[in-house]
């Protein structure tokens, strides 16, 4: 199996409102059980914490809610 990597540095910060990065695994589970879908698996710059980056759609984000609530 190949790997593909690529070093990307994003201001994500300016895209707070479009992205969400998911560290959690049993959050990125819900999410992806109930329809999304992460655009990249990524390394955190800093602490080099492995995340997920999903899109923030109206579906994601009463998704994400629903977990916050449980």
């Amino acid at each position: 199996k190949n790997k593909k990597v690529a070093l990307l540095f994003i201001d994500l910060d300016y895209f707070k409102d479009k992205l969400y990065r998911c560290f959690n695994q049993d959050l990125k589970w819900h999410l992806l059980n109930n329809g999304c879908h992460f655009l990249i698996v990524a390394s955190d710059c800093n602490s080099g914490d492995k995340f997920w980056l999903f899109e923030r759609t109206e579906q994601f984000n009463e998704i994400l809610q629903e977990y916050k609530n449980k």
